[in-house]
């Protein structure tokens, strides 16, 4: 899921919270850095709750990924002997690998010592608000907003920039690799510098700044022109989250239960197939149409609409728009199907109820088939456009992983 929350991206921010404690580190201490204190200490802490909560949906996908792997591990044993199945799989490894390196370092370890260091500078923030009264609370204070509350920033930034290095490095070789076999294609050819240069940004500004915060940090402790070198580290910091949701980060169906092998033609052909579709949509904006209309062959056709959703990997979301009506929740229940789960959080082979796209087609009722079809149209209409954008940054890195095979 690409789930990383936006108010992550100030956790650099919440570790500034210490500026009037260290500018204003003398006794007694003025009434208006005792306010900032106030302040600068309440929003490091309040970045608890946000590390901690990113961190549980970042586990969440890591133990996902985490189920995904040890199936892909199993089934390349049964697949020595089958070249083709032998690099698909490696394929979805290497890719495997470099999601659940981003979760475990840009999230986890992010969350985890930034968060830390959010809870330490702002105990420090507060006592030092009374330490010209008790020289204890007044020495605790400056190593809590010193150098204990500051050296978790640089551990993240030693990480990160170890890792951001190995992310751009990744992503040229598997630009080069993928650029030799589409040579012809001019538009993927761009679609795929495009994606680069992208994942190329994102791990350069994020190492960069990462590694110069932490530095700056330890600066502050004593001197104050470090949170003049902060300050550009912050703002970049809150950049790099904005430009990970929007531009680099995507979502995917896991490998599960199944897997079925893959060449460069296939993923070439669905990466025209996804780009196509964003550009129909962005066509039918310009006409005043929607993507439903667009999108769907028979506008008026409930099985249409239910294939076009099951192909493109919305169906899960229909059912879940559909599961909020109690009486509409009532009627699935009816007209589903005990087999395997097919969650992509849950891997457990228990027999569980399941809703067929089939049945719900098939329902001969009229208000039924209206309803269901209007649900899917406001789906559609809302999820297409992110949906394929999403293949699309899905099927390059699938690309430039096989190629790289």
């Amino acid at each position: 899921r690409n789930n990383l929350l936006a108010a992550v991206g100030f956790l650099e921010l919440a570790n500034a919270g210490d500026f009037a404690a260290n500018v204003w580190n003398e006794t007694p201490v003025p009434k208006y850095a005792l306010a900032m204190m106030a302040l600068g200490g309440i929003a490091a802490l309040c970045m608890i709750y946000f590390s901690v909560r990113d961190g549980v949906l970042s586990l969440a996908n890591l133990r996902a990924l985490r189920e995904e792997r040890r199936y892909l591990q199993s089934q390349r044993e049964l697949h020595l002997r089958d070249a083709n199945m032998l690099r698909t799989i490696d394929c979805f490894l290497d890719m495997n690998t470099r999601e659940m390196g981003t979760e475990l370092v840009d999230r986890v370890g992010m969350d985890t010592l930034l968060g830390f260091s959010s809870l330490v500078v702002g105990i420090g923030t507060f006592l030092a608000m009374d330490g010209d009264r008790h020289p204890v609370l007044f020495r605790a204070s400056n190593l809590l907003t010193g150098y204990v509350g500051n050296t978790p920033c640089v551990l993240f930034g030693l990480v990160n920039i170890s890792w951001s290095s190995w992310v751009w490095a990744r992503s040229k070789k598997q630009q080069a690799a993928a650029l030799r076999y589409v040579k012809g294609s001019t538009r993927i050819g761009q679609m795929l510098r495009n994606r680069t240069s992208s994942i190329q940004m994102h791990a350069a500004l994020h190492g960069i700044s990462g590694i110069v915060a932490g530095a700056a940090a330890m600066v502050t402790a004593t001197m104050w022109w470090g949170y003049v070198v902060l300050l550009p580290c912050v703002i970049t910091s809150g950049l790099v989250n904005l430009f990970w949701r929007r531009r680099v980060g995507y979502e995917r169906p896991l490998v599960a239960h199944e897997i079925t092998s893959i060449d460069q033609d296939t993923v070439l052909e669905a990466l025209r197939y996804a780009d196509s579709c964003c550009q129909r949509i962005w066509k039918g904006y310009v006409l005043g149409k929607d993507a439903f209309t667009t999108l769907v062959p028979e506008a008026e056709s409930l099985l249409c609409a239910l294939d076009f959703i099951q192909k493109n990997n919305l169906f899960e979301d229909l059912c879940l728009r559909l599961l909020k009506d109690p009486e509409t929740s009532r009627r699935l229940q009816q007209t589903s199907s005990a087999s395997p789960s097919s969650s992509t959080d849950n891997f457990a082979a228990a027999e569980a109820p399941a809703i067929d796209w089939h049945q719900l087609a098939a329902v001969e009722d009229e208000a039924w088939t209206q309803h269901v079809l209007k649900v899917a149209r406001e789906l559609i209409n809302e999820k297409a456009l992110l949906s394929f954008t999403y293949q699309e940054r899905h099927l390059l890195e699938v690309l430039g992983c096989y190629m790289c095979r």
